[in-house]
């Protein structure tokens, strides 16, 4: 069951490059135009195996940012620090007569891994907003593929002219790989607690 998991996860990273790829030969297509007509068929090979490890690249930033807060939810004894800052915080109460400095130091402190876990749920909300821009773009809701018709259709109440194809696409590609990483680690606790139970029924 968690290997099937994850190789569907493996599977839902491999379909999400596609949007990233695509992003990559639009943007940089124009700088390689020149060499496509110039050495033809090499060039266009290379060119495409260019564009997808753009495209591989962009696309794991953009989704380790999504997915760092979960993973770090997994990790109890980090949890257990960032408690235990909340708890040490008032140690470092700033007081009258703190320089500015001072006080920024001891705000620093007293957030300490806090702070960096909120900065990074920050992150990751602009990484949601970027993945669903790309989506957008290469899933259009719309079945006239024009992004920019969205705004029309749905003012005017056609959504015969919505392509909800494209929408189920979009929501699986900005969201599978979250979706499936839920279930695997939900799996991987289940199984790391069964493995604990007949662990301790084998040592009485």
């Amino acid at each position: 069951m968690i290997a099937g998991v994850g190789t569907l996860l493996f599977l839902l990273v491999v379909n999400n490059v596609a949007p990233y790829t695509a992003l990559m030969q639009n943007w940089a297509g124009s700088l390689f135009a020149p060499a496509e007509n110039l050495f033809s068929g090499v060039a266009r090979w290379l060119n495409v195996g260019i564009y997808w490890l753009l495209g591989v690249i962009t696309y794991s930033v953009v989704q380790s940012f999504e997915l760092f807060p979960r993973i770090i939810k997994t990790d109890r004894q980090l949890i257990q620090k960032l408690l235990n800052g909340v708890n040490n915080s008032s140690n470092y109460q700033p007081r009258n007569g703190d320089s500015k400095v001072v006080k920024g130091l001891k705000k620093v402190a007293s957030q300490g891994l806090i702070w960096a876990y909120a900065h990074l749920e920050t992150v990751k909300n602009i990484a949601y907003v970027i993945d669903s821009i790309v989506c957008y773009m290469y899933y259009p809701f719309v079945k006239s593929g024009n992004w920019a018709d969205i705004f029309g259709i749905i003012y005017a109440g056609k959504f015969d002219q919505l392509d909800y194809g494209n929408i189920a696409k979009f929501f699986l590609t900005v969201k599978g790989v979250e979706w499936a990483l839920e279930i695997f680690l939900a799996l991987w606790e289940m199984f790391k607690a069964a493995k604990s139970v007949r662990s301790g029924e084998s040592n009485p």
